[in-house]
């Protein structure tokens, strides 16, 4: 093949990847490739695979690196690092993140972006979509379901400080609307009624720290 073909080839091949890639998932790269990092980490610290049911780790992507995927907001935003909230079960496993392993507290607590481990006990329920670590991949990360992040959203939004409710109100009215303009969802997803109930509970600090939001505008 003629070398300049070959650069042709080559460079649809990538904008094909990229264009793949930029449907998929967040814009974030700088979020994706540290939350890529931090999947090795799980599967290659001895001190980890040493915890007794390790194997049975699964993982789901929460919070707000989600929100940004499903909402696309604009670049300013996109190219904002934003902390990685990881869900994990079964949640006994949590006891191994709480371990002080160098690696472990690097990745954790100080690195950028900062992750956050929530086990599914700390969630109203446990939400589909949860994966294995050895099937984690760049162009399919494993994100919550956007009905299930919106109720999440929902039920944490009064527990966490001033700032995250704020956005956590926000980001419920946003998936609220994402929802209903996509006709083909709604049609297959309909909220249960343990799903309406977390909602219903949760109108009064949505009202409360969406109207604080909406002041401030």
């Amino acid at each position: 093949m003629h070398p300049f073909v070959e650069i042709i080839v080559e460079f649809i091949s990538h904008f094909i990847y990229k264009a793949t890639v930029s449907f998929l998932q967040p814009t974030n790269d700088i979020t994706i490739d540290r939350f890529m990092q931090f999947i090795t980490l799980l599967m290659t610290d001895p001190d980890l695979q040493a915890i007794d049911d390790f194997d049975e780790l699964q993982c789901l992507i929460v919070g707000d690196l989600t929100v940004h995927c499903y909402i696309r907001e604009e670049e300013t935003e996109a190219s904002r690092i934003l902390n990685l909230e990881i869900a994990i079960h079964p949640p006994k496993l949590i006891n191994g993140f709480e371990r002080p392993t160098n690696l472990l507290y690097w990745n954790m607590a100080l690195g950028r972006p900062r992750i956050s481990i929530i086990p599914t006990n700390e969630l109203p329920y446990v939400p589909t979509g949860f994966q294995p670590l050895q099937q984690f991949h760049h162009t399919r990360l494993p994100l919550i379901d956007k009905l299930d992040l919106m109720v999440c959203k929902a039920y944490t939004c009064g527990m966490r400080s001033q700032e995250q409710n704020d956005k956590d109100a926000a980001d419920v009215v946003k998936l609220i609307e994402l929802i209903n303009l996509d006709h083909n969802y709604t049609s297959r997803h309909r909220p249960t009624s343990d799903q309406l109930k977390i909602l219903n509970d949760s109108n009064e600090y949505l009202a409360k720290f969406g109207k604080q939001e909406n002041e401030r505008v």
